[in-house]
């Protein structure tokens, strides 16, 4: 019984931790968009970062990889947001298809930073944690909605 009780106070925690979560990726998906776009460096502890940030590998066309991350999790936060009023089906498999699509997107940027490019950015492998948190939070929350 008091197993059940202890599940049940943590299920409560799951929308808040999404939206924090969220938030995380928002902020560092904004602070290296802002820094692609002012030609600056982003401070960074290990010397990898400007190499990743800096490699034909960041942009897509002339597109930074980050905007599309920032793009990302304000898109998740709107239908997270929705999802939370409607309470709808419809919704709570937007987030499983797009934050599916977050981690599958994240998995292949560490795997060239780890093999192709062969340095890291721990701003990238924030965001790529922060991806893989979203989709088990929301695996997490249509399980408990159903």
């Amino acid at each position: 019984m008091k197993w059940v009780s202890i599940v049940s106070r943590i299920n409560k925690f799951n929308k808040p931790i999404f939206l924090a979560t969220n938030l995380i990726g928002i902020i560092d998906a904004s602070y290296l968009t802002t820094k692609y776009y002012s030609g600056e460096a982003p401070a960074c502890t290990v010397s990898g970062c400007e190499k990743v940030l800096t490699s034909p590998y960041a942009t897509i066309g002339n597109v930074p990889v980050s905007l599309l991350g920032l793009i990302y999790y304000i898109t998740i936060f709107v239908v997270f947001l929705i999802f939370c009023q409607t309470k709808k089906q419809r919704f709570t498999d937007l987030l499983i298809a797009f934050t599916t699509a977050g981690l599958l997107f994240s998995a292949w940027l560490v795997y060239l930073q780890l093999f192709i490019i062969q340095a890291i950015c721990l701003y990238c492998l924030l965001s790529a944690t922060t991806a893989t948190f979203l989709f088990l939070l929301a695996k997490r929350i249509e399980k408990i909605e159903k």
